[in-house]
């Protein structure tokens, strides 16, 4: 019952983000990269264009979320580390909203390894219905694709830098393809939870 009323909660919050990232990537003062113009901002420099409003959301979302999952949990040692996963991803969430990509990226980009560790690891123990645990195969899927262009644009970014490397050899990242990843991810994520605390 206490599942239900958590989950329901939650409902209004993730129509509200996706309502909210969706004003603000329709928007072109907003939608595009500070750094890389013409390309499309990550999530995370959507949540630095609106912190306060991003932050209420994405925290009682993310809480709703994760108090429904303790609340299927009982007291057995496999359940005591999903509570540990659960404490460690709400912290990797705060920290992701909490440190700006632009003034603490070195704490930013921690957070989010964090909460790509934590996160895969609790769908990996927690899927257990058939569509719970389709989605956890398409999630590790999303996942792998974006981290792989985490890296690769960094790796654009790390070339772009090296003033021995000539101009020709050094293409821009290609932000709009991560960004866009990155929504597939996040979204992807939530309907996973969604899709274990519901029990489907």
């Amino acid at each position: 019952m206490t599942n239900s009323i958590l989950l329901f909660l939650a409902l209004p919050f993730g129509i509200a983000c996706c309502s909210a990232f969706g004003y603000f990537y329709s928007k072109r003062e907003y939608n595009e990269s500070p750094v890389f113009p013409g390309q499309l901002r990550s999530l995370s420099g959507i949540i630095a264009c609106n912190k306060p409003l991003f932050g209420f959301l994405l925290h009682c979302l993310g809480g709703m979320l994760l108090l429904a999952q303790l609340s299927l949990l009982s007291n057995t040692d496999n359940d005591k580390g999903s509570v540990f996963i659960l404490a460690m991803l709400y912290i990797s969430l705060s920290g992701l909203i909490n440190f700006d990509i632009f003034d603490h990226s070195p704490l930013h980009f921690f957070s989010l390894f964090g909460f790509l560790v934590f996160s895969l690891s609790f769908v990996a123990l927690r899927s257990s219905t058939m569509i719970a645990l389709v989605m956890s195969r398409i999630y590790y899927s999303i996942t792998g694709i974006f981290g792989v262009a985490i890296l690769y644009n960094k790796w654009l970014v790390f070339r772009g830098q090296n003033d021995d490397l000539p101009v020709v050899s050094n293409p821009k990242p290609y932000m709009t393809t991560q960004a866009i990843l990155e929504v597939a991810w996040a979204l992807c994520f939530v309907a996973c939870m969604f899709s274990i605390s519901a029990q489907i």
